[in-house]
């Protein structure tokens, strides 16, 4: 019977330590008049730190670095990833994607493709606002008959330039 009781008031002590956390953040912020929030697309949080979705490279004359080694769809956990292989039209020994496709519905975000990616066809663009209405158009072809297809959003060659020198800084 002892047990019981002791446990009634260990539980309680437990109860009110935790009741007092919540307080304390409670009346701090109303006595700061500050939010813990951000109000939403009004307000946005600096997220440059972290990765945000996958964008695919291409080189000068416009074509897909990607040499369809096919190292980021067996590296991807969900399968989110699919490529055709075609020949490069200026050097038929080449293999280049035709089309290179990427459903952001199942897609992890978890940046395996891109360590599996030996070219550096693809990495992780710090944008982190893309929102779709619409299921079906989170299926992105970012390679079109081996040319640049849809994408998210363009970067310039200054963001992705400032994008990787953000990356060395932080690795």
């Amino acid at each position: 019977m002892e047990k019981y009781f002791k446990d009634i008031f260990n539980g309680a002590i437990a109860l009110l330590q935790g009741m007092s956390i919540t307080l304390k953040t409670m009346f701090g912020v109303l006595a700061k008049d500050e939010a813990t929030t951000v109000q939403y697309p009004e307000e946005t949080l600096d997220l440059d730190h972290t990765f945000g979705y996958v964008q695919a490279q291409f080189d000068d004359d416009g074509y897909s670095n990607c040499t369809t080694c096919m190292g980021c769809i067996r590296a991807c956990p969900p399968g989110c990833i699919t490529l055709t292989r075609g020949k490069h039209p200026e050097n038929p020994k080449q293999k280049i994607a035709i089309t290179y496709t990427l459903d952001y519905a199942k897609c992890e975000f978890c940046n395996l493709c891109v360590e599996a990616c030996n070219d550096d066809a693809i990495f992780m663009a710090p944008i982190h606002e893309f929102p779709f209405f619409d299921r079906s158009k989170m299926n992105v072809e970012m390679v079109t008959d081996m040319k640049k297809g849809n994408d998210l959003k363009e970067l310039s060659d200054q963001e992705i330039k400032d994008m990787e020198a953000k990356m060395k800084r932080l690795f």
